[in-house]
């Protein structure tokens, strides 16, 4: 049986932050004192799904590039 993985307090208020979408992954790993790969670790360890979010001008560069290929 795996128990709950506990961790420091700031690291636990940090999830809670970027699962409600108020700060960035970066952000994130950055205030709880973590490097990036290692707070997606914690995030996978407890089952927090990471969303990509494109820039709002994604769909302009997107047509930019497909008009520079033709």
């Amino acid at each position: 049986m795996e128990t709950a993985l506990r961790l420091p307090a700031v690291i636990e208020k940090e999830i809670e932050l970027y699962k409600a979408g108020e700060v960035s992954l970066s952000r994130a790993a950055e205030i709880a004192g973590m490097n990036i790969e290692d707070f997606k670790h914690v995030l996978s360890k407890r089952g927090v799904k990471r969303t990509i979010k494109p820039g709002a001008d994604i769909d302009k560069k997107v047509d930019e590039i497909t008009e520079w290929s033709c």
